[in-house]
């Protein structure tokens, strides 16, 4: 049924489809310019569970609207591109088994089976948007600047509060700064930025758009830096790395680029360092020792804690292999992980919610992903909107194997997005700007 559905349900190409699918587009680049203003604002102005909540909610709200948008013709051709790799529909409902006895197993089936049913919306969601890059893959360009301005948004924020706001007595910045529920999570957004912003390079007639994202990496490399990442700024590293292997074109230029934008965010990281061994440019590329133990993990130790915490979940696996322990709960299981919402690694994460078999199927899919990003990507060039993506899911993908990346909705959602301009956009720097056309381009086939 699925499949001849996919089969007869061709996109709409009438004028208003072309424009319907281009408003899901402007939805998904609005929010990704706005949300992360409104939610500094929210969170500054609130409290933390009001604004925990709305910072939940927003990319459910989100992948709802782009669903909406883009109509199930969409999604029946994003399911098309997915059985053509026969495997991976028996991969899916494997995994979907797993997903269903493990909630019903779990101490609050609730809230283990709303996380997976997200991971169903969020997937349904990146298979809609998926078909709809390839349809036109010059769409690109409007999602990769409303992701960057975004961020420049933010830190219009975050600079106000340093000024105004400054640490009151007990307050810890880690988990008190506007719009991040943790400051390592300002690490992974600020990581994505600054990406997008060292390689993406529009069309070379629109001058402005490409110093709005070379400022826009700036801002990205500035807030890694500040926020002490060393997890985000290794990952992105690999990234580059990654791409400059298997792109092609002007790599000197980009090099200088990257070092320019990297050194002018390393200085202005420097003229504001927060108290506490948890911030600063100098912390991020591991130049500064750590802090003498004080009880905290993050004061005393260089893995913060993750050891013990890996110890534990590896434990918690051994002990319920077959169903894990359900997903998102890991702070209700393990003793290392109070006050944490996952193990803080992608593997014991995957089998710990769904166990090993769920698991190894949650993550065989995400390799997948990527090595057919990997694939379409070689040869590209280096400022093209698919290197530019596939640096972003391979960042994305690297920091949760030391951090919970791909647990939390919004690193989930631009993982999701990155991976889709990996497999769909333009191989091309410039043919998918804001002027002009591009082909589709063969992506997840």
């Amino acid at each position: 049924m699925a499949s001849t559905f996919a089969a007869t349900a061709p996109i709409d190409r009438s004028p208003a489809g072309e424009r319907r699918v281009d408003a899901a587009f402007l939805v998904v680049a609005a929010f990704l310019a706005v949300e992360p203003l409104v939610r500094a604002l929210v969170w500054w102005r609130l409290d933390d569970l009001r604004a925990s909540y709305f910072l939940r909610t927003d990319v459910v709200w989100l992948a709802l609207a782009t669903l909406g948008l883009l109509g199930a013709s969409t999604l029946g051709r994003g399911y098309e591109r997915v059985r053509r790799h026969g495997w991976l529909v028996p991969l899916g409902c494997l995994w979907a088994a797993a997903a269903v006895l493990s909630s019903a197993n779990a101490l609050m089936p609730q809230l283990a089976g709303e996380r997976s049913l997200r991971w169903v919306l969020m997937l349904a969601f990146a298979l809609s948007l998926l078909a709809a890059v390839r349809a036109r893959p010059e769409r690109a360009f409007t999602l990769l600047l409303g992701w960057s301005l975004g961020l420049c948004g933010y830190a219009a924020v975050l600079v106000a509060f340093v000024l105004v706001d400054p640490v009151r007595p007990g307050v810890d910045w880690v988990t008190h700064i506007p719009g991040v529920a943790n400051v390592r999570h300002l690490g992974f957004e600020a990581m994505t930025v600054a990406l997008v912003g060292s390689l993406y390079r529009p069309a070379a007639a629109h001058r402005v758009w490409t110093g709005a994202l070379l400022l826009a990496g700036a801002v990205g490399w500035t807030l890694l830096f500040w926020s002490g990442g060393r997890g985000s700024f290794l990952a992105a590293g690999a990234a580059l790395v990654a791409v400059a292997v298997l792109g092609r074109s002007d790599r000197r230029r980009r090099f200088v680029e990257l070092v320019c934008l990297m050194l002018a965010g390393f200085a202005i990281a420097t003229v504001h360092t927060p108290s506490g061994p948890s911030f600063g440019a100098w912390r991020t590329i591991g130049a500064t020792s750590v802090a003498p133990a004080s009880g905290a993990p993050e004061a005393g130790d260089v893995s913060s804690g993750r050891l013990d915490m890996w110890r534990e979940a590896a434990a918690a696996v051994a002990a319920h292999p077959w169903l894990g322990i359900g997903e998102a709960h890991a702070p209700l299981r393990l003793e290392t992980a109070r006050g944490f919402a996952q193990p803080h690694n992608l593997f014991l994460q995957a089998a710990l919610a769904w166990g090993v078999v769920g698991g190894a199927a949650f993550v065989i899919a995400i390799a997948y992903s990527l090595w057919r990003a990997a694939r379409r990507v070689s040869g590209s060039d280096l400022g093209s909107p698919a290197a530019a993506g596939f640096a972003v899911a391979v960042a994305l993908a690297a920091n949760a194997l030391i951090d919970g990346t791909l647990f939390h909705p919004r690193p989930v959602t631009l993982f999701l997005i990155g991976l889709c301009l990996a497999l769909g956009s333009s191989r091309s720097a410039g043919e998918a700007g804001p002027a002009g056309r591009a082909q589709p381009s063969a992506g997840f086939d």
